[in-house]
């Protein structure tokens, strides 16, 4: 690894980092980091636990069968 490439890795894990300590202070529980605190609707739910669902099939299962 060259001297740029682990400047932009570095960048990279210090700005993940940085947005979870300015997140982590609106977590009070985990309600509010799993269910949004009950501010989403259910359809919008049912679409995202679907998507997530087809997207692990894709990896996990696809991946297998090639």
């Amino acid at each position: 690894m060259h001297g740029a490439d682990l400047a932009v890795l570095t960048a990279y894990f210090a700005t993940m980092i940085g947005v979870g300590f300015a997140y982590s202070r609106h977590m009070k529980s985990l309600e509010l980091y799993f269910a949004g605190g009950k501010q989403l609707s259910w359809w919008l739910g049912g679409i995202s636990f679907l998507m997530a669902y087809v997207s692990a099939l894709s990896i996990v299962v696809y991946a297998g069968l090639g």
